[in-house]
């Protein structure tokens, strides 16, 4: 089995979009339908399709669940490991809300107990429009058009800032404790009150949370693409 090429997924899963849209099935291009062709990557570099789960209860969560994990054996038998756990979002025009920004804490909170409590590798990936990812998601409402002979910074102001760096590799760690100001405060209490978390044993809201930009598409002056995407790892 291969190690996952992270470039290579999120490309996979843009080009597959692109390919729906392109077909006729944009119907098909939705939050759900991300897990299929993550899916289809994850068999394709050596994964069995049985250790490939998809809405898998959350192991740390009541009722809860996690859009796709990989796990060690065939079966969810004793001894079983979560190996790899992922959440996705769509980008689109209400990201730059009140509920989507919360789902998406909300997401990075489920995948920084998977990887506390469970040991698992843990991402957030988000993928859309090329226009919704620029204006919704990275806040970039002057940026060129995809296919203008101009780049795209790495780095832009706005809300999605706070968690995610938006540069290969490079990581952004921010403040729960001390959050940067009162809507991040009532995003980061919206998580405990929405998820009782105080059932999680010994669990409280982390001081700080560290996310890992482990790729994105490439926003260049000659992006085809119509979909774009981008993979953070989750680290304690």
């Amino acid at each position: 089995m291969k190690q996952i090429d992270f470039n290579a997924l999120i490309h996979s899963v843009s080009y597959w979009f692109c390919y729906q849209d392109r077909v006729g099935r944009g119907f098909m291009i939705q939050e759900s339908s991300i897990k299929y062709p993550v899916a289809d990557y994850l068999t394709g570099i050596g994964i069995s399709l049985v250790q490939i789960k998809l809405e898998f209860l959350h192991p740390e969560l009541e009722n809860r669940r996690i859009d796709l994990v990989t796990i060690d054996q065939p079966t969810v038998n004793a001894g079983y490991k979560i190996l790899n756990a992922f959440e996705f979002k769509l980008a689109k025009d209400g990201t730059h809300e009140k509920s989507e920004k919360e789902r998406i804490f909300n997401d990075l909170m489920r995948m920084y107990l998977m990887n506390t409590k469970q040991g698992s590798s843990s991402y957030f990936m988000i993928v859309g429009k090329h226009n919704d990812y620029i204006n919704f998601f990275r806040n970039l409402t002057n940026a060129p058009a995809k296919n203008n002979r101009q780049d795209i910074p790495d780095e832009a102001e706005g809300f999605y800032t706070e968690w995610f760096s938006f540069k290969r590799n490079s990581t952004k760690t921010f403040s729960i404790a001390s959050p940067t100001n009162d809507e991040y405060g009532a995003i980061y209490e919206n998580f405990i009150d929405t998820y009782k978390v105080e059932k999680v044993s010994g669990f409280s809201l982390p001081n700080e949370l560290t996310t890992r930009c482990v790729a994105f598409s490439s926003l260049i002056r000659d992006t085809p693409n119509p979909y774009v995407g981008g993979i953070w790892k989750i680290e304690a």
